[in-house]
């Protein structure tokens, strides 16, 4: 399961004025067209020292048994054993979504009611931006795929709860704000909801992940009632949360839109969540500190704000990068909207699930610009355009009966397909001083080498490489990866101008 991180509003919050028995800014669906053309080809790509592959290759590795086994993409990983689930990346991918209220919060206590209340849900997920402070969930995924994954999906009418928990104790709004309700409950009203949707509207099997009824149906609940303050998040099911175990489906409040004067929602929670409900973790700490923040704070899947960036992009299949062999010099064009990455490792197994440096050319423009103009610095990104380097660990380790802690790496050859699971190894979200999770899966590297996120602090415009900065030359000369390696390769950014960004890597 995961948690939206406690974050300040990214808006003014403002109550919905009115005027003479009306709305100030009439509240109309305004259906969002797909209008991002994928432009991929997918053709091999090679230079004098680099090469960009067609797709990446298979993970591949002997199990305790002697047995090779094969794992085709992130997504096979992250779902071994149909232990986890997740919607699809690429394609066409559907998702249900159903406005829930309460006998003691109805939607009629909305300040738009019902009927223009469950609008606004639509907008939010299927709009034009223009009805958004931001994007709607489809328009970000459209434009931050490059085309390559579309989310359609419906706005069911407001589901009434009605059920009780074991002992007959009514399961309404007041009983989900008492803080000794469990989260876990929130998957009995997934169920139930399951249910009410057959009945009212037919049969699910057009929501089946890849048509199949055990992947799970992908429904996201927006529930009445007012969520409660960050300080209490951790402590209360009326939160933010994705999970991914008995089916994939997220869990948000209609207050956490930010309804501004122009009837506009705000959409970043729900963004966020829908990355988990792709296969995307949390990108800091969801237990013990909230200090902890190995990305800096700028990130969709740290803060809630921004474009997706490189590591996640790559597991969802919608980018992938120059893989430097040699010596060379490499233009990049602005990730936002090219999808341009620079990856550093000798031998890089070819797959998205191994450990290594990525570098993109940032810049303040398409889905980052809202936000590096936000005027809060706590959670802004970067205003002024630069490279960001990040140290990604996503090598596969074996799990016994969870995916909690992982035991070992596969490729240490242990693994025992009929009692153990599989799964990424490393994660942002856990601190501890186990052998591997001490170690964060998606670390940004901040130009001074003396800054470690790991131990709180926020990323600003002094954290970007620029013109003349380097790696490996005057700082990090002694940086290794995680399993002791040395980095193998130094940079300088020789050139950045609007266009492109121009990299020269010394392979050492």
């Amino acid at each position: 399961m995961h948690m939206k991180r406690a974050l300040k509003s990214l808006t003014i919050l403002g109550l919905v004025g009115l005027l003479s028995g009306c709305t100030m800014h009439e509240i109309v669906f305004d259906r969002y067209f797909y209008n991002v053309v994928d432009n991929d080809s997918h053709e091999v790509v090679e230079g004098d020292g680099y090469i960009k592959y067609s797709s990446y290759e298979p993970l591949k590795f002997t199990n305790v048994d002697n047995v090779e086994e094969t794992f085709n993409t992130y997504h096979d990983v992250f779902r071994h054993q149909n232990y986890l689930h997740a919607m699809n990346s690429t394609g066409v991918n559907k998702v249900i979504v159903i406005p829930i209220d309460f006998s003691d919060y109805p939607c009629t206590n909305l300040t738009n009611g019902c009927k223009l209340s469950r609008t606004l849900i639509q907008n939010a997920f299927f709009g034009r931006e223009s009805k958004t402070q931001y994007e709607s969930v489809a328009s970000y995924f459209d434009k931050s795929s490059y085309g390559k994954l579309k989310i359609d999906g419906f706005v069911t009418d407001w589901f009434r709860l009605n059920m009780t928990d074991s002992s007959g104790v009514p399961v309404n709004y007041e009983y989900l704000s008492r803080k000794s309700t469990k989260k876990s409950i929130v998957s009995d009203i997934y169920k139930q909801a399951l249910t009410w949707y057959q009945n009212k509207y037919g049969n699910l099997a057009s929501y089946y992940i890849d048509g199949d009824q055990n992947k799970g149906v992908p429904i996201y609940f927006v529930y009445s009632g007012p969520n409660v303050d960050a300080a209490e998040a951790s402590d209360s099911a009326l939160w933010a949360y994705t999970f991914n175990t008995g089916g994939v489906f997220a869990w948000s409040s209609f207050s956490m839109f930010n309804l501004n004067m122009k009837n506009q929602v705000d959409t970043h929670t729900f963004i966020h969540e829908m990355g988990h409900m792709l296969g995307l973790t949390d990108y800091y700490a969801s237990t013990s500190s909230t200090s902890y923040s190995p990305t800096g704070h700028v990130d969709m899947m740290d803060y809630s704000i921004g474009d997706e960036t490189g590591y996640s992009k790559m597991v969802l299949d919608w980018t992938r990068p120059y893989y430097v062999t040699e010596s060379t010099e490499i233009k990049i064009k602005p990730f936002s909207s090219s999808g341009d990455l620079i990856l550093l490792k000798n031998n890089w197994n070819k797959t998205t699930m191994d450990e290594y440096l990525l570098l993109e050319y940032y810049t303040p423009s398409g889905l980052n610009e809202l936000d590096s103009k936000n005027s809060n610095p706590a959670s802004k990104l970067f205003s002024r355009g630069g490279i960001k380097l990040y140290h990604v660990d996503s090598r596969v380790a074996y799990f016994s009966t969870s995916r909690i802690t992982p035991i070992s790496y596969v490729s240490e050859g242990e693994y025992k397909s009929s009692t153990n699971r599989i799964g990424i190894a490393h994660t942002n979200s856990i601190i501890s001083s186990h052998k591997i999770l001490k170690n964060p899966l998606y670390q940004l590297l901040d130009k001074d080498e003396s800054i470690n996120y790991l131990n709180g602090g926020y990323a600003t415009d002094s954290s970007l490489f620029y013109e003349g900065d380097s790696f490996g030359v005057n700082s990090y000369t002694s940086y290794k990866f995680h399993d002791g390696t040395n980095i193998g390769f130094s940079f300088k950014v020789k050139s950045l101008n609007n266009e492109e960004a121009t990299i020269e890597i010394i392979k050492n």
